[in-house]
């Protein structure tokens, strides 16, 4: 079972407007309400390419009722710890042409006793049952930056593989902790410090503690390094409804993938077809299989020269010249 760790969920409401007009009354042609969080959409997206999830959630309130319910009804196996105050609901406004405004709620305060006993349920009831791990989107209020580590500590000693997707303070403490994977946007990794192109930000990733460090920068694609070798990753060209979630279905992607023993190249591939067919939809990592498969054959993995590889060959240069000098 794939175990989706989101300490810091929220109600997603996304709503479809003709266009974006400022000063405008918008009416919505289309609303989907879901479970949100990286952590439940990635659950959503895994769920849809067949593979059985389980969530674990801190909640409070009545939105947190009716998501730990509507997870229930989606099949995505919630287990939750209550906070003792109302759970954050994002807003998402996505016209025609793409064009979207995103507005995310903070949480509200939650103490470091409510986080401790999510430590305790995922130790306890989920990495057990876990093949894989995803851990992803940000800490609540007043949990410290290094919960994500903690996460990943407990994913260690269970010897349970993790992919990490936060940002910040919260991600360079994640990376430090050494996780399987690192699965970031480019906007995240520059928030955490791993500034400069995508390829210097996955490599930077690698460095400081990733097994597989994999940035994502939208239609561009993304880069991916184990820090020995190092890939590019071509998004097919599609018509974008919405590209809200489509980095947490390319999360699921990935890890479905290789919780298959999939290749990594092969594991990246699955990531982009899943982030492309998140896009052609409207709800944050929901996608259709069909959409999935079709997609799959589009995406080009090449794998690129790494700086290791230039360096053996600058090597290998240099002692011929000596040899033939």
């Amino acid at each position: 079972m794939l175990v989706c760790l989101g300490p810091n969920p929220a109600v997603d409401r996304t709503a479809l407007v003709e266009a974006l007009e400022p000063n405008e009354i918008l009416r919505p042609i289309e609303v989907v309400v879901l479970p949100g969080g990286k952590a439940l959409c990635a659950a959503r997206a895994a769920r849809a390419l067949g593979v059985p999830v389980g969530v674990g959630l801190i909640v409070g309130g009545h939105a947190g009722r009716w998501l730990v319910e509507a997870s229930e009804r989606e099949g995505l196996g919630p287990l939750a710890v209550e906070s003792g105050v109302e759970t954050r609901t994002t807003y998402v406004v996505v016209d025609r042409r793409a064009r979207q405004i995103a507005v995310y709620e903070p949480s509200a305060a939650v103490s470091p006793a409510v986080f401790e006993a999510f430590l305790g349920m995922v130790a306890s009831r989920l990495l057990p049952t876990a093949s894989w791990v995803i851990a992803a989107g940000s800490l609540p209020t007043g949990i410290a930056p290094d919960g994500f580590g903690a996460i990943v500590e407990e994913c260690r000693r269970a010897g349970r593989p993790c992919l990490v997707d936060t940002s910040g303070d919260a991600l360079r403490v994640a990376v430090a902790a050494r996780p399987t994977v690192v699965k970031v946007s480019l906007p995240e990794a520059e928030a955490a410090g791993f500034g400069g192109s995508a390829r210097e930000a996955a490599e930077a990733i690698a460095a400081a503690g990733a097994a597989l460090a994999v940035v994502t920068d939208g239609e561009r694609g993304a880069v991916a390094t184990d820090g020995r070798r190092l890939w590019r990753v071509v998004p097919p060209r599609i018509r974008v409804v919405c590209a809200i979630g489509s980095g947490d279905a390319f999360a699921a992607g990935l890890v479905v993938a290789l919780s298959r023993g999939r290749a990594v190249e092969e594991a990246l591939a699955w990531g982009a077809a899943a982030g492309a067919a998140n896009a052609l939809t409207l709800g944050a990592g929901r996608l259709a299989l069909a959409d999935h498969e079709a997609q799959l054959g589009r995406v080009r993995v090449t794998e690129l020269p790494s700086w290791r590889t230039v360096a053996r060959a600058g090597q290998r240069g240099a002692r011929s010249e000596d040899q033939g000098g």
